[in-house]
């Protein structure tokens, strides 16, 4: 995950201790000295899988898995003066949702509020299927005057989790990921929100399509300014890289 702050590159990716444990490292690039700083960040807490990174405000914020595979949400938040602090969110699952974490996608979006999206799952206990969990999109937002996260899983249509991307495009917040359905139809799950409620649709799915998202498969999203294009990518089965975009003209 990269984000820029303060003038500054940063970069957090997955890490190994001397022992084997899975960390979260972290990386700065310091113009002062003309070269990258690294360093271990929550350790024993932060396993450093699905990152994405923001910055609010003064803040700079990281968003991951916990260590051993835990249940929650791990964020963590840098501010001037007083350090990194770091707490796990949804330790205790969202109702009967759990929240693996698996990917998550994070973006202050037009409002200037801290949002992320990332992997939620259901256990399917119901007669005649194999037992399992359904994976899909979970989403949550800051609120600034009540100093309190809120949590939603993302009501039908939705993605499945496995990797979501955000960007903003004509004040509209764009959400990208993926779509499996039941009976093997797969493709690119899109919805976004118009500062009044969300509307969400599925592009580009084939049937039969992606049997199964492989892990740390993610989609990108990213607008273009100069033909005011919003485009997406994402992975295709067999292997290749598919690529949707949105033309007001």
């Amino acid at each position: 995950a990269y984000a820029e702050y303060l003038g500054q590159q940063h970069v957090f990716s997955h890490g190994l201790s001397p022992t084997g444990q899975d960390i979260l490292r972290h990386g700065y690039y310091d113009i002062g000295v003309g070269t990258w700083i690294f360093d271990t960040l929550d350790e024993g807490s932060s396993e450093g899988s699905a990152l994405s990174a923001m910055v609010w405000q003064d803040q700079l914020h990281v968003f991951g898995g916990v260590s051993n595979r835990a249940q929650g949400l791990r964020h963590g938040w840098f501010e001037p003066g007083t350090g990194w602090k770091f707490e796990t969110l949804l330790a205790d699952g969202l109702g009967s949702v759990v929240v693996p974490a698996l990917a998550t996608a994070a973006m202050v979006t037009a409002d200037g509020r801290q949002n992320v999206w990332f992997t939620a799952a259901l256990y399917n206990s119901a007669p005649g299927v194999y037992p399992h969990y359904v994976e899909f999109l979970g989403h949550g937002w800051y609120e600034e005057s009540l100093a309190n996260w809120h949590f939603e899983s993302r009501p039908y249509p939705r993605g499945n989790g496995r990797g979501p991307s955000v960007a903003t495009y004509a004040q509209h917040t764009e959400v990208f990921d993926y779509y499996a359905s039941p009976v093997g139809c797969s493709g690119l799950f899109h919805e976004y929100w118009d500062g009044a409620e969300w509307s969400g649709e599925f592009r580009q799915v084939t049937c039969p399509g992606i049997a199964s998202v492989l892990l740390n498969s993610p989609t990108a999203s990213a607008t273009y300014p100069p033909f005011n294009q919003l485009h997406a990518f994402y992975a295709q089965d067999p292997p290749a890289i598919g690529h949707f975009w949105y033309d007001p003209d």
